[in-house]
Parts: C-alpha cells; sequence; structure tokens
C-alpha cells in the first residue's frame, strides 16, 4: 500500500466541511442531538481530526505486506503527523541522504569532482569522471579543471616604468571598482549579444555618413552591413530591422538640426592626455586615450562633444555617472586643433540616448 500527501494541512486537512449549508451541523444534530459545545471551532476540529484518522486507519489497513508513505520536506513543506505513526521522525534517514542524484552532465560531473576532492582514494568517483571525459562531457577531463596547474607568470602585469593606458569610458569604473576595471581589460567581459551588435553597425553608420539627413541613404548603408548580424529570416529579423530604422530616422533628425546650428569639426578624433598617478611604491605614467566619435563647433567658437552611444547597447549595471568618462574627454582634446574654444558642452544625439 502507498499512501501519498502526507503533508501538513493536506492529510490531515482539519478545515471546516459543509459551512455553506451547515450540512455538518445537520448531521451532528441527528446522530448526537443538539448540545451547547457543538457550536465550539475547537470541539469541530476535534471531530474532524478524528475523521481524518478514521480515513487513514482505512487506508492503512489495506496493505497485505508493506506500506509505503510520501511525503516532502523543503522550506515551504512539511511532512504530517500521520508519517510519525510509519516512520518515527528519530527513525528516518536525514534529508541531505535523500536527495536525487544529479541528472544532467554538469552537475554530476560537480558531485563526482566534490567526492574526489573530499577522498582521493575515492576509486568510483575516478572512474566514473574518466568515463564521462572518455564521452567528451565538460569538466569531465581533469585538464579542463582550473586551479590545478601552477601560474605561469607571478610577476606584474606591466613593467615598472611601462605606461598604464587607460580609455575615457573606463576612468569612471577604473576609480570606483579597480579590480572590475582589470578584469574586464584582462578580457573578462560578458560576450557580444545582439544588441551589441547593432549598436556597432549603427555606430559604422554615422562615422561613415556623419552629415547625411537622408533616411533613405543611412538605411541603404545599413543594408549593406545587414548580414553581418547572421539573423534568420522571420518576425525577430523583421522587428529588428524596424528598430534600426527608427534610429537612423532619429540620427538623420540631429544630422539636420546639428548641420543649421553648428559647424562640424571631426569625426572619430584621436586624443589622449598624460598624468602621473602617487601610489604607495612610488609614481606611475597613466595615458588616458581614445576615440573621441564627433565634434561640432558652434559660430560662437564653443564645442560640442557628441558620444555616440546606440540605444541598443544597454549600459552595465552600476554604471558611473555621464561625466566620470567626459570629464577625461575634455583633458584628452587636442586644444592645438581648436585654438577658438570659447565653451564645452557634451551632447548625445537622441538616436544614441542609452537605453
Amino acid at each position: 500500500m502507498i499512501l501519498t500527501g502526507l503533508q501538513e494541512g493536506v492529510w490531515p486537512n482539519l478545515k471546516p466541511r459543509g459551512q455553506m449549508l451547515s450540512s455538518t451541523d445537520l448531521v451532528e444534530v441527528v446522530e448526537h442531538g443538539a448540545s451547547p459545545e457543538d457550536s465550539s471551532p475547537l470541539v469541530r476540529r476535534i471531530r474532524t481530526l478524528q475523521d481524518e484518522y478514521r480515513l487513514f486507519a482505512a487506508a492503512a489497513s489495506r496493505a497485505r505486506a508493506r506500506i509505503f508513505s510520501v511525503a516532502v520536506e523543503a522550506e515551504e513543506e512539511q511532512p504530517s503527523m500521520f508519517l510519525d505513526l510509519i516512520t518515527p521522525a528519530h527513525q528516518r534517514p536525514p534529508v541531505t541522504a535523500l536527495a536525487p542524484d544529479p541528472v544532467t552532465g554538469p552537475r554530476l560531473v560537480a558531485q563526482l569532482r566534490r567526492r574526489l576532492e573530499a577522498d582521493p582514494e575515492d576509486r568510483a568517483a575516478a572512474e566514473a569522471l574518466a568515463a564521462l571525459a572518455e564521452h567528451r562531457i565538460s569538466g569531465a577531463d581533469p585538464l579542463q579543471w582550473w586551479g590545478l596547474h601552477p601560474l605561469s607568470h607571478d610577476g606584474p602585469l606591466l613593467d615598472p616604468d611601462e605606461e598604464v593606458r587607460v580609455s575615457p569610458s573606463s576612468v569612471g569604473g577604473a576609480v570606483a571598482d579597480p579590480l572590475g576595471w582589470f578584469t574586464a581589460e584582462a578580457g573578462g567581459t560578458e560576450p557580444t549579444d545582439f544588441s551589441r551588435m547593432l549598436g556597432t553597425l549603427i555606430h559604422e553608420v554615422a562615422e561613415n555618413h556623419p552629415e547625411e539627413t537622408d533616411p533613405e541613404e543611412l538605411s541603404a548603408a545599413l543594408a549593406s552591413r545587414w548580414s553581418q548580424l547572421a539573423l534568420d529570416p522571420g518576425w525577430q529579423a523583421e522587428a529588428e530591422w524596424a528598430r534600426a530604422q527608427d534610429m537612423l530616422r532619429q540620427l538623420a533628425q540631429y544630422h539636420r538640426e546639428s548641420r543649421a546650428a553648428r559647424e562640424l569639426a571631426h569625426v572619430e578624433l584621436k586624443a589622449a592626455a598624460a598624468t602621473t598617478l602617487t601610489l604607495s611604491h612610488g609614481e606611475r605614467d597613466v595615458i588616458i586615450s581614445g576615440m573621441i566619435d564627433r565634434v561640432e563647433r558652434t559660430p560662437e567658437g564653443g564645442l560640442w562633444v557628441i558620444d555616440s552611444r546606440p540605444a541598443a547597447v544597454r549600459p552595465p549595471p552600476r554604471r558611473p555617472p555621464a561625466t566620470a568618462s567626459w570629464a577625461p574627454i575634455s583633458c584628452c582634446l587636442p586644444m592645438q586643433s581648436f585654438p577658438r574654444v570659447s565653451a564645452l558642452r557634451w551632447r548625445r544625439p537622441p538616436c544614441c540616448t542609452s537605453a
């Protein structure tokens, strides 16, 4: 006999029955007569529990040889008191011992490695990992394990007299989170997703057509590069194309507005600035270098520095304030190219406002 559903609140279920039509009260009056204690909630709860006990006894009495009871013990679920009638709590195995074996390759590999690290003499775990490695299950081969090989290099990444190079957009991150900046520079960044790839294409179109005001021309330039995204034909490709067209229309509108008010001075301007940091072990030269997407000049001699960051590209979480990257850019501006600078302003076109 298999008894399932032995959960607290399920079996026994002590919720009152027949409350809408008072059918339970009618049965009590017929069988036992009317009495004051019948209206007591406690008395009704006890009688309901007695009914549940009778149901449990009737189910258990059907067993001929063995009784199997099924219950779940978790954060939000607990076995019912009926389970104690079959197997008392102190006689049950620990919950961890009842955990099912992993059903996926990575989980099985992790469990076997944990066993082998706890007991290097565990031959069964070693043989199981060897069998998984033979079938090319990821992570089973010890050659893929981290931390087993000696460090290839334990010296500084840069020589003491070598310059540290930082891009203007990463200065804020380098100051606020040096470890995050270091891991990102070393290659610890998220893989490029579709939104970033689309943003890169829009940026290329804006770079190669810095004064184009016709959305159709911008669209044709994007169409010649669209195959780089490797999108399969379908509704998703059509939706992304429509989104890109909207961005190009906004870019064309910005070009029309800027042409009427300002003169295009530079596109993709290389800029750099040098500074020296005083550290605990001495001074270190730092070069802040990068590309300024677009620089425009006003009739009064002021400069507008345009930071093109397409809306398809979402900024990472905890991104530093905009001034953290724009302030270093102002230091990088080659002022010999702008002898009549009266003011400096920062702006992003509508199509390049970060989402």
